[in-house]
């Protein structure tokens, strides 16, 4: 978190992209993020993942538009807490001080991304593997903590003002 924000301190672009090091991406992941954002001002914008250890595997590429409160079906798919397929405007970030919670232990990005979509007008997601996630079975995400159940409510919260009522059951 420390370094993502010193980070965006110092970013001179129009957009911020996040990439973990020992992940790797399409080599149009910056083309179409940047297209979909461009053509979709003020949206969340969110491309497919996939968790990996192998090559990127192509596959055909679509867009599809959301309204903000559609949210959930980015959910679902299980691509809405993750920074690294998704593209933000540098001039939001910096506008309404968004930033990462550096006391935060577990999933951090998860905030970030709730208070980055309270200042969109719609989401928009583009079906295609562009990040590829390398899945390390030792990595913190995959640690067992004593508040486990605690992080993961907080987490829940934090979306829940971007599921729209019919979906509430479901969500829950």
């Amino acid at each position: 978190s420390s370094a993502r924000n010193a980070g965006m301190k110092v970013a001179t672009g129009e957009y911020i992209l996040f990439c973990d090091s020992d992940d790797y991406v399409h080599p149009q992941w910056c083309e179409f993020l940047l297209s979909a954002i461009e053509d979709h001002k003020n949206s969340f914008i969110v491309c497919g993942y996939k968790k990996t250890s192998n090559d990127c595997v192509d596959s055909q590429m679509y867009q599809l538009s959301y309204k903000k409160t559609e949210y959930f079906k980015i959910f679902k798919r299980g691509i809405s807490g993750s920074v690294c397929n998704k593209i933000y405007n540098s001039k939001t970030i910096k506008e309404n001080d968004i930033s990462f919670d550096e006391n935060c232990k577990f999933a951090e990005d998860v905030p970030f991304n709730s208070i980055y979509l309270k200042y969109c007008d719609s989401c928009c997601f583009i079906d295609y593997d562009l990040y590829y996630y390398y899945e390390n079975h030792d990595s913190i995400m995959n640690t067992y903590y004593t508040n486990w159940l605690g992080y993961h409510l907080n987490t829940f919260y934090l979306r829940l003002p971007y599921i729209e009522a019919e979906h509430i059951l479901e969500y829950c």
